[in-house]
């Protein structure tokens, strides 16, 4: 009788002791980036268990090549870590923060790697799963000479989007510009370059921020959408005919109209006190 239930004992021990390791979906995604962008890359380990023991992510050494690093928390790269018990079963799930990009986040500098441990330690590899990071340099990015314009009620008016480079050919060639105002498409064209935004007879609505948008293709793969540049288009003041003389009764209301165009339009109010000063006029309340 000891005997049988030493044995089931040990049957239990051993049973209990198996512990299987996974990491599930989503995995680890593959990011491009712009220089200065924020990441942050999830990584969901189970254990069959219990809750994984720890979760980590790694990159290669740059001295050894053959070895893999723990990637330490820094102000800008860091790692936050929380467990859930859920329909997954319990699980860990480690999340890589990466404050503005730099260039040396770079995979082809040194490959990542998510590592999952189990619950129950006892020298079993950790799972492993590799995923890349690809940060482009700005100076890899289409720059342009942006040029807005001042006119008169009207008058034509010509911005320009001159390409003076059309991006790095690997990294982030450039597909496609256009002018946007308002996030509103106005004109587009499928090369890299576009035409002059030739706006006729303008009048104050036309006046207003247009932007020069370049859609490129990071690393052949990705497409986004960068300013390449903002022109302003000011549309120069021109006020029209108003009654120069108002008539009121003292304790009545009157009006009066100031009526002008033009962008940007700001309108100031002076008062001309019995002494000759000129003052701002805020609030009827304060004469």
């Amino acid at each position: 009788m000891n005997t049988t239930l030493l044995v089931l004992c040990c049957l239990l021990t051993i049973v209990s002791s198996i512990s299987t390791i996974e990491i599930i979906p989503p995995y680890p995604r593959n990011e491009i980036a712009i220089e200065g962008d924020s990441l942050a890359i999830s990584c969901i380990a189970r254990d069959t268990s219990g809750y994984p023991s720890k979760v980590i992510f790694t990159r290669r050494s740059r001295v050894d090549h053959y070895t893999y690093e723990e990637i330490q928390n820094s102000p800008r790269v860091y790692v936050t870590n929380t467990t859930r018990n859920d329909t997954h079963g319990l699980t860990r799930t480690a999340v890589l923060h990466i404050e503005s990009a730099q260039p040396s986040d770079h995979s082809s500098l040194a490959p990542y790697q998510c590592w999952a441990y189990p619950s129950i330690p006892g020298g079993k590899e950790p799972e492993k799963h590799v995923f890349t990071i690809y940060v482009i340099s700005k100076s890899d990015l289409p720059r342009a000479t942006v040029t807005g314009a001042n006119a008169t009620l009207g008058d034509l008016a010509n911005l320009t989007c001159d390409v003076t480079y059309p991006g790095n050919q690997y990294k982030a060639p450039l597909e496609r510009l256009a002018w946007v105002k308002n996030t509103k498409t106005i004109s587009e064209n499928g090369s890299t370059t576009i035409d002059p935004l030739i706006l006729t007879t303008v009048s104050a609505r036309d006046g207003g921020v247009y932007t020069c948008m370049a859609v490129v293709k990071l690393q052949g793969l990705k497409a986004v959408n960068i300013s390449l540049g903002t022109a302003i288009l000011t549309i120069r003041v021109q006020f029209f005919e108003a009654p120069t003389e108002v008539v009121g009764t003292e304790g009545g209301r009157v009006v009066m109209e100031c009526p002008a165009e033009g962008y940007p339009l700001n309108i100031t109010w002076l008062r001309r006190l019995s002494n000759g000063t000129q003052v701002v006029f805020n609030d009827a309340s304060e004469w």
